[in-house]
């Protein structure tokens, strides 16, 4: 996967990914502030990937929780 084409705008270049997850996903959303994720998603091979945005400055979290909704 081409992670640069899907995310111009992201910081790192790969953002964080899962294999073996061949479940179709309809929507990522953060836990902690209820906001909309990016993601990409290769069903037939099982990977995908979430773009996740950064804290507003000042915040420092530890742990990011994302929930994925499938069809």
């Amino acid at each position: 996967m081409d992670y640069l084409r899907w995310f111009p705008s992201a910081l790192t270049p790969l953002p964080p990914a899962v294999a073996n997850f061949h479940m179709p996903i309809e929507a990522v959303r953060s836990m902690g502030n209820q906001e909309p994720l990016e993601f990409i998603q290769d069903a037939d091979c099982g990977h995908f990937a979430v773009n996740c945005t950064g804290y507003p400055y000042g915040v420092n979290l530890v742990v990011r929780v994302a929930e994925i909704r499938s069809r």
